[in-house]
């Protein structure tokens, strides 16, 4: 298993830092933030508190991240697109029908 999926593997778990990462794993503390960087560019994981001069990190499910798009979907069109003169396109139509099939299963 590569040491990137055991990081995430890690933090789906439990919020931890790059310290205790490096320590659980038994590899270099320089080379867990190479990772942690690696998997937040992807959007896998998110920094949610800082503790000194760490970040505690936590996994973001599959789920968890369609919900964070979803959200900021409904906010750009809330701020952007709340002119009564202008139109939601097609796409953005769409996307709003699909979330709401969504929220309607909840």
């Amino acid at each position: 298993m590569s040491i990137t999926k055991q990081i995430y593997d890690l933090l789906a778990t439990e919020p931890l830092t790059s310290n205790q990462i490096a320590e659980k794993l038994h590899i270099d503390t320089n080379k867990t933030i190479v990772y942690l960087n690696r998997l937040k560019k992807k959007g896998a994981i998110k920094p949610i508190k800082k503790v000194g001069r760490e970040y505690i990190y936590v996994a973001i499910s599959p789920e968890n991240g369609k919900m964070l798009e979803d959200l900021k979907f409904l906010y750009n069109i809330m701020n952007n697109k709340m002119d009564p003169n202008q139109r939601l396109s097609e796409e953005d139509l769409k996307r709003l029908k699909q979330i709401e099939e969504v929220l309607g299963n909840e």
